[in-house]
């Protein structure tokens, strides 16, 4: 794949998905091209009207241009499906790029008398950051592009919405998904990053009103109820949060606080169940693969059957439980179980294969040979028993 269109399809999936992560391969490739661990976006446009609509075209193309010749880290011009110009900046040290981006603009201002105006979003270190960093930098830009304000603005707590903006509350569907993908993965770095953001975006941005802070509590509460169960019960915690709603209104703050600690609680506790009930589960199917390795059908179908649980899933855990695929499993079973047979008994090549589960033994001997590194014959010899 060409460089162009694998970075401009790993950005298009980072910035319209929330949970989008690219195949191992193509990962790799991207890290090629931009190996630093921060990211930032920076969203640009000109200000003021010129001469042609092309001579405008002209030199919002060659922003990017000038950025990726002069610049000393990684930078990639993105044009988004509602033409919004991005750079996506690659860079360990956030005031390298502050200083980057206010050059570029001093440049464009002195050559070209080009009046450039921009929104920096705050640095992130993952793909389903970006969905946000990408609002951030579009956001902060909204601001230049007001009468009185500086030229360039970076993302961060003096960002205000209008008035008439108050009173709603910021909730999207890109956060619940993320949110609910943290509680399930017990991954406190990303339930942080998202509750971060609602309270930058509800409390920083929208300057939420206390009817705006309930509302949102209670869409907060739908999407926590859903991993409430008598096997999970949270109706405690709930609850909590339900009754300090009353008295945050007047420092919503710290009801973000209290909605960070709670998702701890439920995401340690959600993930301490489910470990507890993998760890039974996988030792029942060791367990019945002992008692069960001679039946020459047994598979992985037959065994997600006989325990409910999907074919896929159990494929997923049993590697993550046993650190080998279930194929490989079984097969370790049946050979550490014929060499006991080897050594042990008189059986016959023949005998030994069908006892543990082969349905010929030319399978057997080319099993046994790739594990063992010789011959079912050949360690008999070596081990005191000689083949009938």
């Amino acid at each position: 794949m060409e460089k162009e269109l694998l970075i401009n399809a790993v950005l298009h999936g980072a910035f319209t998905q929330s949970t989008y992560m690219p195949n191992v391969d193509t990962y790799k490739r991207f890290k090629e091209f931009f190996p630093y661990n921060n990211f930032l976006i920076a969203a640009f446009s000109l200000s003021g009207k010129y001469d042609t609509d092309s001579y405008q075209h002209q030199l919002i193309y060659t922003i990017p241009k000038y950025a990726a010749e002069n610049c000393s880290f990684p930078i990639w011009h993105y044009k988004t499906e509602n033409n919004e110009h991005l750079l996506f900046i690659n860079c360990n040290d956030e005031n390298e790029t502050q200083k980057w981006i206010d050059k570029l603009h001093r440049h464009f201002l002195e050559r070209y008398d080009c009046h450039t105006l921009w929104g920096i979003s705050r640095p992130c270190t993952s793909f389903s950051e970006l969905l946000f960093a990408k609002k951030e930098a579009l956001t902060a830009l909204n601001f230049s592009t007001k009468d009185n304000s500086e030229d360039i603005t970076f993302y961060t707590s003096a960002l205000h919405f209008s008035q008439e903006n108050t009173g709603r509350y910021f909730y999207p569907e890109t956060a619940k998904q993320l949110l609910v993908k943290g509680l399930k993965t017990g991954d406190f770095q990303l339930i942080d990053f998202i509750i971060t953001i609602l309270h930058d975006e509800n409390i920083l941005m929208m300057s939420i009103k206390p009817d705006g802070l309930i509302k949102l509590n209670s869409a907060l509460i739908e999407t926590l109820d859903t991993f409430n169960s008598s096997k999970n019960n949270f109706s405690n915690e709930l609850l909590q949060l339900n009754y300090a709603i009353a008295s945050y209104e007047s420092n919503p703050s710290e009801y973000f606080s209290l909605l960070m600690k709670l998702c701890h609680v439920i995401s340690e506790r959600l993930n301490g169940q489910r470990l507890s009930r993998k760890k039974t589960l996988m030792l029942n199917v060791q367990e019945f693969i002992k008692n069960n390795y001679q039946n020459p059908n047994l598979n992985l179908s037959g065994i997600a059957q006989h325990f409910h649980i999907s074919e896929g899933y159990f494929s997923v855990i049993f590697k993550e439980a046993s650190g080998i695929s279930f194929a490989e499993y079984l097969e370790k079973i049946r050979i550490d179980k014929s060499c006991t047979m080897l050594t042990s008994t008189d059986s016959t090549i023949h005998e030994i294969a069908d006892s543990v589960g082969y349905n010929s033994v030319y399978s057997f001997r080319r099993a046994f040979k790739r594990i063992i590194n010789i011959s079912p014959s050949e360690y008999r010899e070596q081990n005191g028993k000689s083949d009938n």
